[in-house]
């Protein structure tokens, strides 16, 4: 499990889930999962934690965790919506997985949970490319590849792809994922994260967002995890792609990416934050603590945050036709 901060490590909920019987079975970066004994599903409850490079960092965004629900409820139930899936249960509709009377009619709850089947999840993080930019870039400035994907020469940091391309990566237990060659990984998750994207794109292009990339998480049959949200996607906006493309340019980014920025400008005693992985094999234990204690001080000027939460809500208005309340009002039930 990841490394997270003592000060962004639990939530509201969390003490009345355990005294309603549920065990808290997994801390990911950013969702903490939950399982009531002898059940077939699992209660996933998406916080306001913020990740970057793999790093947890010790500062939240505002309604982020409800952002994220809304984004996977609307690409499951909405633009996905032919696509096997492990979602059972969001909105109101928690209710009837919940044994305790406090945590029933919780809107703060309905907003940020959902209830999934409890799946077998494949260890790997299967990223799908239509457009280059983020690590894609660097990796192909490199060697003229992604992941074993040959590219055409002259490139540039943005630019549409022939076709979308598979560059997995391994999902590690701590630390930096690493990617992999794509003719290491089962052709079959290929094809469905592929379709998904296409899929997913499509839609998006509909409404005048591009995906330029996304990531997707699979059981050995359905589709799990975050689906199409701008923690696990890079979005920007159609008009400022073609703008910026003429150009040679990168467009901005309606994600994460102003934090990242902000990341990549951080200086620690042992280089840049964005190069830290206190998980690495071998490090000294001491030098291993003094890193998770320099991220544990960080902080981040609130306007940065605000921005960022500014960009999730004009994607979801976007690709929904609603704000954050419109949509959980009208797709949650959340009243």
């Amino acid at each position: 499990m990841p490394r997270i901060p003592e000060r962004v490590a639990s939530h509201e909920f969390h003490f009345d889930l355990i005294m309603a019987g549920f065990v808290r079975v997994h801390s990911g970066k950013v969702r903490d999962t939950y399982w009531r004994p002898g059940a077939d599903w699992l209660l996933v409850v998406a916080t306001d934690r913020v990740s970057i490079f793999d790093l947890v960092m010790p500062f939240t965004m505002d309604r982020k965790g409800e952002f994220l629900v809304a984004y996977t409820v609307l690409c499951l139930t909405e633009i996905l919506k032919n696509i096997d899936h492990h979602l059972l249960a969001y909105g109101n509709s928690i209710d009837k997985y919940l044994n305790s009377v406090k945590l029933r009619d919780n809107i703060g709850l309905q907003k940020r949970a959902i209830v999934v089947r409890k799946e077998q999840v494949i260890l790997i993080e299967c990223v799908v490319r239509g457009y280059l930019t983020g690590s894609g870039w660097k990796e192909y400035q490199l060697a003229g590849e992604v992941c074993g994907n040959k590219l055409p020469d002259g490139l540039f940091d943005g630019a549409r792809l022939p076709e979308p391309i598979f560059t997995p990566t391994i999902k590690a237990a701590e630390g930096h994922d690493d990617p992999l060659n794509v003719r290491d990984v089962d052709p079959e998750l290929a094809r469905r994260s592929i379709e998904a994207y296409k899929q997913g794109a499509k839609y998006a292009l509909t409404r005048g967002i591009i995906i330029a990339d996304t990531k997707f998480e699979w059981s050995k049959k359905l589709l799990v995890d975050e689906v199409l949200t701008p923690d696990s996607s890079r979005f920007c906006l159609e008009e400022e792609w073609k703008a910026c493309s003429a150009l040679r340019q990168s467009p901005p980014s309606y994600d994460k990416q102003l934090i990242r920025n902000w990341g990549l400008q951080v200086e620690t005693p042992w280089g840049k934050l964005d190069s830290l992985d206190p998980e690495q094999e071998g490090l000294d234990p001491v030098i291993k603590e003094a890193q998770y204690a320099f991220i544990g001080q960080l902080q981040i000027p609130a306007e940065i945050l605000q921005l960022t939460g500014v960009r999730y809500e004009t994607i979801l208005s976007r690709l929904s036709g609603h704000s954050l309340p419109e949509f959980q009002q009208k797709y949650m039930g959340i009243r």
